[in-house]
């Protein structure tokens, strides 16, 4: 910084008179001594001030916002980038990345031979793999949007607890980009016990969704769930040789068929991407099932072959949204048989006489659908998840597919689906007091030569949370669906695997169903060993599933409601897509094979 001695010589020197030195301005100028102006002085001095101060500026801005030790050691959530204009268009200089380990073995919580070890054998998500999800480059042009949008794809991996992508440093239109991820340890060899509605099952095998840190996912087990058992293996790569073109296939042996799946894509992998297509194919042979109360009512034989090759397009992101176009051509069919050694029930258990079996189903149609989805998203904790970051959609999506079959009686073939959100303003948290979701999803045949509707169904639902506190707050959740012309391979079910709790699985079937749930959680600080987050919830679970008479002409069962109480259970350190429930229910409504209370485990992707 110039001193003032430094300006006052130059503010005589400007003058042209020639001075001996900034003495005299402390005390009385000598004799001969021309005084100099104090309108000049002042000038001089606010002058300097405000270039030292601008320089300053300007380099406190150039300067990163965290170091490299900041970027390596201080919590997720205390990492923020420079602020940005967040309609401003910035080019990216460099992007750095941080791969944290596992544990923070410098916390002296987490400073224990088994986690050091852990963090010794994982093996770290490759830098290739990261930035082939991130969805800039070096040199590219970039928004607050996107790079948002880039830590949420992220955090969609399961190999990644959680990211952090910001402008660490912005300089002249230009920005360095920080990277911050922590992994998971993704190797899971798994023995897994589940329990609804008064049935086990076990499910024991390994998978790595990021097999030695390259992102692909694999998998190899035995399950047994509640329509068959048999072996599973399958393959997954989302990003093929480094490119946005995805590869996934899956088969299975098990005790009634067996299933094959393949599919390779390229999706719209972001909300300004202008082309997507895919190709699919998905062949099985199952049993299927019909139930009432709980217990089998008719078993058949099913043979399915899907097949579909669709290109979609669009403008990118404007204004906010984005609108995007497909173009499809796809073929189904389903042929049924009876069940080797299994007697059939005549009819459907609905009161209508029909034939043993389902009718073959074949349809070869183009089509074509529209989409426009909004970017509006919100970083939240304690929705969904206990205590992990969540990306919280609160925008409007629409979609619409139209297409036609001419074989047989010719069918007209469409789906659509709306859903939205709605936060209320509060200034103590990013959603506010409450926050709604609600939908509706609609699908279906029209049979052009009955006149009729088949296999459609169209449903409405919604979601609503009241947040008491930052760790306590009301669920309620409410769905309405309804069946048109529903084949007999078709039911809307409810039971224990369906969300009524204290109830046998399957345990009421029909062309109709309502359900409600309400249930306040409980967000604790509860840390288990440094691995399992914990929640409890309080709930009251009520439905009904209806649609006329069944085959010994009974008409549907009452009302179901159960209260209950349960714990969840999320691990920091595994793949972040898994919760795990232990629910306590107790009937309110009666009926067949009905316990006085139904103990459930089970493991979800959320609360």
């Amino acid at each position: 910084m110039r001193t003032a001695a430094a300006i006052l010589a130059a503010c005589r020197a400007s003058d042209g008179v020639s001075r001996p030195n900034a003495d005299g301005v402390r005390g009385r100028l000598g004799l001969g001594q021309e005084a100099l102006p104090k309108a000049t002085v002042l000038v001089a001095l606010a002058s300097a001030m405000l270039a030292t101060l601008a320089t300053t500026a300007e380099e406190d801005v150039c300067q990163p916002q965290h170091d490299s030790a900041a970027l390596a050691q201080l919590p997720l959530e205390a990492l923020a980038g420079v602020s940005l204009d967040a309609d401003g268009e910035y080019r990216v200089a460099a992007v750095e990345l941080v791969r944290r380990p596992l544990f923070n073995t410098r916390d002296p919580a987490e400073d224990k031979l088994l986690f050091r070890a852990a963090n010794r054998w994982h093996i770290d998500t490759r830098e290739r793999v990261l930035r082939a999800i991130l969805l800039f480059r070096e040199g590219d042009p970039v928004g607050t949007s996107l790079l948002a949008e880039s830590e949420r794809a992220l955090r969609g991996k399961s190999f990644l607890y959680d990211a952090r992508v910001f402008a660490n440093r912005a300089c002249d239109g230009q920005i360095d980009v920080a990277v911050v991820t922590r992994d998971v340890w993704s190797l899971s060899p798994s023995l897994g016990f589940t329990r609804t509605g008064g049935e086990e099952r076990l499910t024991a095998g390994v998978s790595d969704s990021n097999w030695l840190g390259t992102g692909t996912a694999l998998e190899l087990s035995y399950f047994d769930n509640l329509d068959r058992k048999g072996f599973v293996v399958g393959f997954a790569e989302p990003n093929l040789l480094g490119s946005r073109v995805g590869l996934r296939l899956r088969a299975d042996d098990t005790d009634d068929g067996s299933g094959r799946h393949g599919t390779i894509s390229l999706p719209f992998h972001s909300l300004d991407a202008r082309r997507a297509w895919e190709l699919l194919w998905n062949g099985s042979e199952r049993r299927e099932r019909r139930f009432r109360d709980g217990l089998e009512l008719a078993v058949f034989q099913v043979q399915r072959q899907v097949a579909t090759a669709s290109f979609g397009w669009s403008a990118g992101l404007r204004d906010g949204r984005a609108s995007r176009w497909r173009a499809g051509l796809t073929s189904e069919e389903h042929r049924f048989a009876p069940a080797p050694g299994m007697a059939q029930l005549e009819g459907n258990g609905m009161g209508q006489p029909t034939p043993r079996l389902p009718k073959d189903r074949a349809f070869a149609f183009p089509w074509i659908s529209f989409e426009r989805v909004e970017d509006a998203f919100v970083r939240t904790r304690n929705v969904s998840r206990v205590r992990t970051t969540e990306d919280l959609f609160l925008g409007r999506r629409t979609t619409a597919q139209f297409g036609y079959s001419p074989r047989g009686d010719g069918h007209f073939v469409a789906a659509a689906s709306f859903r939205d959100g709605w936060r209320s303003p509060d200034a103590e948290g990013e959603l506010g007091r409450d926050t709604l979701l609600y939908g509706l999803n609609a699908s279906g045949y029209w049979n052009r030569v009955a006149g009729k509707a088949e296999n459609a169904t169209v449903a409405v639902w919604a979601d609503w949370r009241r947040r008491h506190s930052p760790r306590l707050a009301l669920h309620v959740s409410a769905l309405a669906e309804r069946g048109w012309g529903l084949p007999l391979d078709r039911q809307l079910l409810l039971g224990g695997d369906t969300g009524l709790r204290g109830y046998p699985n399957r345990f009421q079937a029909g062309a109709t169903r309502l359900k409600l749930t309400l249930e306040e959680r409980f967000y604790s600080s509860l840390y288990l060993a440094r691995v399992l987050r914990v929640a409890a919830a309080a709930f009251l679970d009520a439905g009904h599933a209806w649609g006329g008479k069944d085959a010994e002409g009974r008409v549907a069962g009452d009302v179901l409601a159960n209260i209950g109480v349960g714990l969840r259970f999320e691990s920091t350190r595994t793949n972040r897509d898994v919760v795990y429930h232990i629910d306590l229910a107790r009937p309110l409504t009666k009926g067949p094979g009905v316990d006085r209370y139904q103990l459930t485990l089970t493991s979800k992707r959320r609360l």
